[in-house]
């Protein structure tokens, strides 16, 4: 197979769910074409997937002492040592990044990210402020604000945020669960529900919309379709991130189940 066959042939996998045959097909892949950077990328996006986050590491590790480094390269490691919970080392990558006049928008908001999660809601909201003052259409920075205010419980100002990043990019999916989930929490189920299955139908793949979809078909005591959001939401899910809210919903499945 050519480089952009395997590539194309693995992305679908990866949308499919099917994680062991994309990390096969990857990992011949990456034996047959050993300097296609875009390979390794998605190679290590599989490997991180099925939770061999380590071994994603040490192959960008490696890949990034050739020089020169392409930006995809940093910021899959950084983004795998941030998932692996070593922000020193993310925080590395992403300033490195920041250096790169097309990369420094996306570098900012993912240092932000850090921040987020080290506590530290002032740094990151200059981070992210930081990203649009480079590049004012960068809807990931302003998702982000998002969440950062909704983190605080500052709501209105969160959904400003997130109505923000929707005018930049109308499709962007994350924006549109995150202001589903919002309106929801805020009683507003009927915009809630509509927002989410816009979001759901242009990814069907994102995790988090089936969390929301699954709790307000639960209020709108459609039990067996909650349940069916619920259980989307598992067999997609895998990030140890998520771990807490993957207890969470197994609970709720479990108890709708007991109900039938």
């Amino acid at each position: 197979m050519m480089n952009q066959d395997i590539i194309d042939k693995a992305e679908s996998l990866l949308e499919e769910g099917q994680l062991s045959a994309a990390v096969a097909l990857l990992k011949q892949g990456c034996e047959q074409y050993p300097g296609d950077d875009e390979i390794l990328v998605l190679y290590c996006e599989a490997l991180s997937g099925s939770g061999q986050g380590a071994k994603a590491v040490k192959l960008l590790e490696k890949r990034a002492v050739e020089q020169p480094v392409p930006a995809d390269v940093l910021f899959a490691l950084g983004d795998e040592y941030f998932e692996l919970g070593q922000s020193a080392q993310a925080t590395e990558c992403y300033r490195k990044l920041i250096q790169n006049a097309e990369a420094a928008a996306e570098a900012w908001v993912r240092l932000g990210l850090l921040q987020v999660a080290d506590g530290m809601y002032e740094k990151a909201e200059e981070c992210f402020h930081n990203a649009l003052k480079i590049d004012d259409s960068c809807q990931t920075a302003a998702n982000s604000l998002g969440d950062l205010f909704c983190e605080q419980g500052l709501l209105q100002q969160a959904k400003n945020w997130y109505q923000r990043a929707l005018e930049l990019d109308p499709e962007d999916v994350e924006a549109l669960s995150n202001l589903a989930e919002l309106l929801y929490e805020q009683g507003d189920l009927e915009q809630a529900e509509s927002l989410v299955r816009k979001a759901i139908q242009l990814d069907n793949r994102f995790a988090p919309a089936w969390v929301t979809l699954g709790y307000l078909s639960l209020d709108l005591d459609q039990e067996q379709e909650s349940c069916r959001c619920f259980e989307t939401f598992l067999r997609l899910e895998k990030s140890s991130a998520a771990a807490d809210l993957i207890t969470e919903i197994t609970a709720v499945v479990k108890g709708l189940k007991g109900l039938e």
